[in-house]
């Protein structure tokens, strides 16, 4: 007989970051096995059970197919029956799911199991492995089994646990040094059509006999709620300087080593321009093989300055460490200020960066949560990154609600344009400036844009950066704006500072239109164009799309008159959007190349 192996369970506070954004992660342990899915491949050499496909009465079609695939959450729901959370954002994993393509199917047992694995000279083997497993609509169970060379034994029943992955870890100690070990897992749809079971992360590692490692270090609490109006709990890439106040991270831990940590330490340091300031927790208590902890660091002060905000955090144990390389971690945020290169005050949750999208051709709000902690802060605007998906006419505005989503303010009414819809592709956020810009309290806000019945039917949509917690990002939906919190962070931000920036072919309020020649152009672009104040200019070609073709030319530059010659002989024969950004407006001109 095999001693039963050791199984600690993650519960649903440390699945990862409850807003996702640029945290901070030590070197991973050494897989035997590694299989994270993203390439979107079946992995090779395992066993895939095949299944047959039925008839919506149930009976057999004489049609097999394999009974698991590599798919995403989106492919995984799309009969309505497994929603399985998007965490990270677009993730790929294994799963077995009778009611979605090419299902559906009789899956009273299936098994996917891996090939042999030679543990020769291995010790202190164990699996890591992230499931997502609800049990619901009358499903089977789904376990973890071990092969050990002879015999099939069943090593875990996985939890069922409603909403939430979960990380397991096994101690798969009992089979050190089998030649012949394999290992499987099987799920039971119950003998209904209902949900699936799904698997992403493999690791079967073999440990040091002590290894203290931090998996992640947070700039925020994760273990409080976003409903949580008392606290400031959610993670922020970009907070204004007016904001500062105190940062309270939290960092987790893992014991990855085969034997009990007695004790270990944490010294968290924060470095900023104004100077380094740090905490330490010290003598806390054990941490089992396979625990995962998450530890809520002392408070730090944080200086009201603009810049970046650093944190790194070191760890240290109670007698050897087997492994140093995995003991520290860092995070970053910036905080901002007034002016174009200062962000014009901009408070942002998301990544920056697209990886999906919310909206539709119905009206909606989507909306993100900010958390205001100092008293007076003025609202001047809200800023969102549009979607790719419509060529313009539509109308929108930008809209701010409290934390119960009642009315504050608004912006004027806003169509879209084209050239809006283009620099949303390409990134570059459209701002609106709210009309009273109201003092706020502290206090939790949500920052939308709305978009407003104007007899355009097409598609609209707000990029997407990250997820976070349910309670942080919203979509209202139809007339009544019925609520639909969501995981993923839509990129709309808050600005606490006056936004000067204004997108302009050709004179608007008396400032001069960028001129340029010849147009259409051969080699060289001649371009003329008044600085109202000197500051920072950046010039780029972008193509139709609004996508990057060539940086031109950054810099600083005096105020007043301002003339280049831009070579543009590297650029194919087009049409193109230049555009100078400055500090106090950005101008665009299109602009022809043909030789």
């Amino acid at each position: 007989m095999h001693a039963r192996p050791l199984l600690v369970l993650a519960s649903a506070l440390l699945l990862g970051p409850t807003c996702v954004h640029g945290q901070g992660s030590a070197k991973a342990a050494t897989c035997v096995v590694s299989i994270d899915l993203e390439d979107g491949t079946f992995p090779a050499g395992w066993t895939n059970q095949s299944v047959e496909r039925l008839d919506p009465q149930g009976n057999g079609l004489g049609e097999f197919v394999e009974a698991w695939t590599v798919g995403n959450a989106q492919e995984a729901n799309s009969g309505g029956f497994f929603p399985v959370p998007d965490r990270p954002t677009g993730n790929r994993f294994l799963m077995a799911n009778d009611d979605a393509a090419p299902c559906n199917c009789a899956m009273g047992e299936v098994a996917l199991t891996s090939p042999v694995i030679d543990l020769t000279g291995r010790a202190g083997m164990a699996l890591q492995v992230r499931v997502f497993h609800e049990q619901n609509l009358g499903a089977g169970p789904a376990y973890i089994d071990a092969f050990n060379g002879t015999e099939w034994l069943a090593l875990l029943e996985v939890p069922a646990v409603e909403g939430e992955w979960q990380d397991l870890f096994l101690d798969l100690s009992a089979y050190d040094g089998n030649p012949g070990f394999r290992f499987r897992f099987r799920w039971s749809d119950g003998g209904t059509w209902s949900s699936g079971f799904a698997i992403d992360d493999i690791c079967l590692m073999d440990r040091l006999p002590s290894d203290l490692s931090i998996l992640q270090l947070f700039t925020h609490d994760p273990s409080r709620s976003a409903f949580d109006s008392s606290v400031r709990s959610l993670r922020y890439r970009r907070l204004p300087a007016e904001q500062a106040d105190t940062v309270r991270a939290v960092v987790e831990v893992m014991n990855q080593g085969q034997v009990t940590i007695n004790t270990f330490d944490l010294l968290l340091t924060l470095t900023q321009a104004a100077g380094t300031v740090q905490a330490e927790v010290t003598g806390l208590s054990a941490l089992a093989p396979g625990e995962r902890r998450l530890v809520l660091l002392p408070t730090l002060p944080l200086a009201a300055e603009v810049g970046p905000a650093d944190l790194s955090v070191q760890a240290t144990m109670s007698g050897m460490d087997g492994d140093l390389n995995d003991n520290t971690a860092t995070a970053t945020f910036t905080l901002t200020g007034d002016g174009w290169a200062n962000g014009y005050g901009e408070m942002a949750c998301d990544e920056g960066a697209f990886d999906g999208s919310l909206g539709g051709t119905d009206p909606w709000v989507v909306a993100q949560r900010m958390e205001i902690v100092t008293p007076g802060s003025v609202a001047q605007g809200i800023s969102a990154v549009i979607g790719g998906d419509a060529a313009g006419g539509q109308m929108v505005r930008a809209i701010l609600l409290d934390h119960e989503l009642a009315f504050v303010d608004t912006s004027t009414r806003y169509t879209l344009t084209p050239e809006d819809i283009q620099r949303g592709v390409n990134g570059e956020p459209l701002f609106l400036s709210l009309a009273s810009a109201p003092s706020l309290d502290p206090g939790d806000y949500f920052v939308g844009f709305q978009r407003l019945e104007n007899g355009v039917t097409t598609a609209l949509s707000v990029g997407t950066s990250g997820n976070g917690p349910i309670g942080a990002s919203v979509v209202l939906t139809g007339a009544t704006f019925v609520v639909n919190y969501v995981e993923r962070t839509p990129m709309v931000r808050l600005h606490l500072s006056s936004f000067g920036v204004g997108m302009h072919e050709g004179a608007v309020d008396g400032i001069p239109a960028m001129e340029v020649f010849p147009n259409p152009v051969v080699n060289d672009l001649a371009v003329r164009f008044d600085l109202a104040v000197g500051g920072p200019v950046r010039m780029d070609i972008q193509d139709a799309s609004g996508r990057l073709v060539q940086p031109l030319w950054q810099g600083t530059l005096p105020m007043g008159d301002q003339r280049f010659t831009l070579p543009l002989e590297r650029i194919p024969n087009g049409i193109y959007l230049l555009t100078v950004r400055t500090g106090s407006d950005i101008f665009t001109k299109r602009i022809i190349v043909a030789r």
